[in-house]
């Protein structure tokens, strides 16, 4: 599973082999969670956020979690 692009103006888009709705958590650099919610198409907007570094935690339908930092533009 991964995310792009990164870095990111407004949308993140996710690649993954798994189907189905993933749910996120996006952390700032100082852990706190600025966003969360579900993905049922495979993207997540990000317009919201400040410029700056970031975390995202992807967890899918059979309780995976996946982790990727990414960069917003």
């Amino acid at each position: 599973t991964s995310i792009y692009p990164n870095p990111v103006k407004d949308v993140l888009n996710i690649t993954s082999k798994v189907s189905g709705e993933f749910s996120y958590r996006i952390f700032n650099t100082a852990g706190q969670i600025v966003i969360k919610g579900n993905s049922a198409d495979k993207k997540v907007n990000v317009e919201k956020l400040s410029v700056g570094n970031y975390l995202i935690e992807l967890t899918d339908k059979d309780g995976i979690k996946i982790t990727n930092k990414f960069i917003k533009k």
